[in-house]
């Protein structure tokens, strides 16, 4: 995963996919069958946090006779840390392209001073004119050709430095958790085939422990 960092980071975040490799834990300690299920994020990275933040989008799951459930979901991943996030390597590729416009830059002074080297001014009335000194016109040509072509080229990298943004370097494979923050129902008998109600689960769970539906009548 690399997650941009940019101005438009969280507006157009990167696509994480995401399996997951164990049940739900519910409340009061019970389960939900979503081992094996596929849950899509979207993910965006905060360069002071060195972390890339993964939002949920949807949770996919194929039920046994074949059917395929796609729900959207809300929820956030956690890493391994127990924060929100996951920490990861900030990497930034502007120091070179600067570095390169500084060179462009520099070469440019070089070829507008071997011109002027090679160019006498003289002041009048009128202003200042420059004159090419005899034997030197292809020192000054030069001088203005090199000097020209790196200053477009140090203008272009600073260009490219603008576009470019930080990334927050993740791994793949790395085992999260994932919290969700609202509710959201299954088709009955979607994975487990059950259904999988709240109380249905509490009526199995009471099933299960052998005790009266009805705890009244206990």
């Amino acid at each position: 995963l690399d997650a941009p960092t940019g101005g438009q980071a969280q507006s157009n975040p990167h696509p994480v996919l995401m399996r997951a490799q164990d049940n739900a834990f519910l409340p009061n300690r019970y389960r939900f069958r979503v081992k094996e299920c596929f849950a899509l994020g979207a993910s965006y990275g905060d360069i002071s946090a060195e972390r890339a933040y993964i939002r949920l989008e949807s949770l996919s799951c194929v039920r046994h006779d074949g059917k395929a459930i796609d729900v959207p979901v809300k929820g956030y991943v956690v890493g391994e840390d127990g924060k929100a996030g996951m920490r990861g390597r900030l990497v930034s590729k502007q120091g070179q392209v600067l570095a390169n416009s500084l060179l462009a830059g520099v070469g440019a002074g070089i070829g507008q001073a071997f011109q002027q080297s090679a160019t006498t001014i003289s002041t009048n009335p009128l202003g200042s004119v420059g004159t090419v000194e005899p034997g030197k016109q292809l020192q000054a040509g030069v001088g203005i050709g090199v000097g020209k072509a790196l200053d477009r080229l140090s203008q272009y990298y600073i260009t490219l430095a603008e576009k470019m943004f930080p990334i927050i370097e993740v791994d793949a494979g790395r085992t999260v958790d994932v919290v969700f923050t609202k509710g959201f129902s299954l088709d009955a008998d979607s994975v487990s085939g059950e259904a999988n109600t709240y109380s249905d689960i509490w009526r199995r769970g009471r099933e299960v422990q052998k005790k009266s539906i009805e705890p009244y009548k206990e």
